[in-house]
């Protein structure tokens, strides 16, 4: 295995695991951190670009739920047919990633605090609002009234994926001042 995609299969599985321990009450109690799955897929895109990767945690996603239903016990109310929404709303916070990767400093603070909030903004709309028009759960609703429902989870949902892509941020400065000390040491 090249070093290259050694260090892509050490990323994919450390987002993987923060998306496996975090997404909802799959694995455990109510007790758990908030769900990273945005973050994760921001993320990805970011160090990870490609679209087989992205596939490969669309498909990961599925199977959590799969099992959370499945096997443990977790309600099936949202999964509907607006759970094909995850896509676009993941592919948004995907995307967001790899237009960041595309810059010269990828972790830029106001280029990643700009498309970190834009792109959970848009994927909070796409989400919430194809689960009220086409869960099947809201018939008498009209589009007007869907779009007017849900927005009390906005500031929880943007907040924790900020939450989580901030620590990023964070840990990417801290790793960059570290190795440039070190550098700067041995230089």
């Amino acid at each position: 295995m090249s070093p290259m995609l050694r260090k892509q299969v050490l990323i994919a599985f450390g987002l993987l695991v923060l998306t496996f321990v975090t997404r909802g009450s799959h694995i455990g109690s109510g007790a758990m951190l908030p769900d990273a799955t945005l973050a994760a897929m921001l993320l990805g895109g970011l160090l990870l670009r490609r679209g087989t990767w992205f596939a490969a945690f669309m498909s990961a996603c599925v199977a959590i739920d799969a099992y959370a239903v499945g096997i443990a016990g977790v309600s099936s109310y949202c999964l509907t047919p607006a759970y094909w929404a995850l896509i676009p709303t993941y592919g948004v916070m995907w995307m967001g990633g790899v237009w960041l990767a595309k810059r010269t400093s990828a972790f830029d603070p106001a280029p990643f605090a700009i498309v970190s909030l834009v792109t959970t903004s848009i994927a909070f709309v796409i989400s919430t609002h194809s689960f009220y028009l086409f869960s099947g759960r809201f018939p008498e609703a009209s589009v007007w009234q869907v779009l007017q429902h849900g927005w009390e989870y906005f500031p929880a949902y943007l907040g924790y994926t900020m939450m989580y892509l901030g620590a990023a941020w964070a840990i990417e400065r801290a790793a960059m001042t570290i190795a440039a000390t070190r550098a700067t040491r041995n230089a």
